[in-house]
């Protein structure tokens, strides 16, 4: 059920938003998923960045089950959104997944003109 409703909220914000994805090596050897989000009416330069963090603990979940909801919050913001797909525990020890977040954070300040969006 609420598959079928992220589904369709999706298809209906589609059209107002570009939604992509792209890997970076958090350590070694480690590639980590980025979600981005950017409402088609933005301009092309210094947008604010909204990165996000989705919940579960850090065990639980993962960053495409909130797509959805991260394309609301970039077109009511008005901002680019990255959605992080950090590693999950049990298997990945902490802190792990808070090293991934930090290094998505890096990742996106160090190429903030890559992605239209504001280095402060």
């Amino acid at each position: 059920m609420i598959a079928e409703i992220n589904k369709e909220t999706i298809e209906k914000n589609k059209p107002l938003c570009d939604l992509t994805d792209f890997e970076i090596e958090t350590e070694p050897g480690v590639m980590m998923k980025i979600y981005m989000i950017r409402p088609k009416s933005l301009p092309k330069e210094n947008n604010a960045a909204y990165i996000y963090a989705h919940g579960g603990g850090a065990c639980l979940f993962n960053a495409a089950m909130d797509n959805n909801g991260m394309m609301y919050t970039a077109l009511n913001l008005q901002c680019v959104v990255f959605n992080v797909e950090y590693r999950l525990g049990p298997e990945a020890k902490a802190p792990k997944g808070q090293c991934d977040f930090a290094a998505a954070v890096r990742h996106v300040s160090k190429n903030a003109s890559k992605y239209g969006v504001d280095k402060n």
